[in-house]
């Protein structure tokens, strides 16, 4: 029965979780855009190109198809052009690069926690400049949101950041003008704090 659902009907049904078929639909929604979701994920992982991703592209490509179910559940309301499927296929695409975006910042927020730079120096040059510098400033965003009630807060990200992002060592870092106050120990206390508030 749900198998003849239009579009827009089937979407009435997947938002409206009173729905006797509300479950079911949800099933017939995956049944329909299941392929679409796992192939608009893997392109989007393959425009990256990282290397490093296509080792477990087919983990990271699950991840990225969890991350926009969630996104589509969370906003298959707002969806207003329900008369046409094309038009969905577009959304469904731009959930799946926006999540795919997402899932990298988790991977790249992962290896912050690494105590090797050197990895992290690797990460950074599988991206271009764009994509790199997106990846900076999500960095600081989620940075600042995690150390939002701690004092010196962007002197600590700063401090990190020349650790994780530019590859200084804590003794390089107390020549800097503003930090040669601070002895390297108090430096390794900084990063190692924010590596635990991370983790």
């Amino acid at each position: 029965m749900l198998r003849s659902l239009s579009l827009k009907e089937l979407i009435l049904c997947c938002t409206n979780p009173s729905d006797k078929n509300w479950e079911k639909a949800w099933y017939e929604f995956f049944r329909r855009y299941k392929d679409r979701l796992y192939f608009y994920s893997k392109g989007c992982c393959t425009r990256w190109q990282i290397p490093r991703l296509n080792i477990q592209i087919d983990d990271v490509i699950e991840d990225i198809v969890c991350e926009a179910t969630v996104q589509i559940y969370k906003n298959l309301r707002q969806f207003k052009n329900t008369e046409q499927e094309q038009k969905f296929f577009a959304w469904l695409q731009i959930i799946c690069e926006r999540s795919t975006s997402r899932v990298i910042q988790k991977m790249f927020n992962k290896s912050l926690l690494n105590l090797d730079i050197s990895d992290i120096q690797e990460f950074k040059s599988s991206f271009d400049q764009e994509s790199l510098w997106e990846i900076f400033e999500k960095t600081v965003e989620y940075l600042r949101d995690l150390l939002k009630q701690h004092i010196n807060t962007e002197r600590d990200i700063h401090i990190f950041l020349l650790h994780t992002w530019c590859g200084f060592r804590p003794k390089q870092i107390t020549v800097h003008p503003c930090f040669n106050t601070f002895s390297t120990n108090s430096i390794e206390v900084i990063i190692s704090r924010i590596r635990k508030k991370i983790n």
